[in-house]
């Protein structure tokens, strides 16, 4: 038994006779080409015909490396060691007027009318204080920074104006709209870079 189908991408016909497929050369380059173009839009096709996309595989894969390295470096103790970071509170109290930079830079980082880091970044500080309500989960953690910013005029630009590096991002403009004073971004800087 036998039939004939029309193969699409040059009108010909292609036999089927009894369960064995007749495969022409020009079939072959159209599946090659097909796959092409399916790996250029970022797809591919998996066992059982399941979809991978390959945007929703970067994300995946960007979200475990900066697991692996927030737990790589959960062990390291911060310049300040536990129990000593004062929650906003303490912080107006006057526990920044006290202590060093990377205090009055974590206090600047709390402050829900300064910085307000944690409102949208998660810090790795070693104990978390005690009360105080998590980081934000809306931006990359702040994890290793002394690593990923080995400059620290590229982090303290950064935080005066994200928008030079990337137009379209939702951080605000900390030193450019004068958010927060020229000395608080030196000491957020100097936080950032002890964690």
């Amino acid at each position: 038994m036998g039939f004939k189908m029309p193969f699409l991408a040059t009108g010909r016909k292609i036999g089927l006779t009894a369960g064995y497929q007749l495969i022409s050369k020009n079939y072959l380059t159209y599946q090659i080409i097909n796959h092409e173009h399916r790996v250029s839009l970022g797809e591919v096709r998996g066992a059982g015909n399941r979809r991978i996309n390959m945007h929703k595989f970067k994300r995946a894969f960007l979200a475990a490396v900066a697991a692996i390295s927030l737990v790589a470096t959960t062990g390291v103790t911060s310049v300040v060691q536990a129990g000593e970071w004062p929650t906003e509170k303490q912080c107006k109290a006057g526990a920044a007027k006290d202590g060093d930079n990377i205090i009055k830079g974590w206090c600047v980082a709390v402050n829900r009318r300064g910085g307000n880091c944690l409102a949208c970044h998660q810090a790795m500080v070693n104990p978390w204080p005690e009360g105080f309500p998590p980081g934000g989960n809306i931006a990359p953690p702040l994890v290793a920074m002394a690593a990923r910013y080995p400059n620290r005029e590229d982090l303290r630009s950064h935080i005066w104006d994200p928008t030079a590096k990337n137009p379209i991002t939702s951080m605000p403009p900390f030193g450019k709209h004068k958010l927060i004073s020229e000395e608080d971004i030196d000491l957020l800087v100097d936080w950032l870079l002890s964690i």
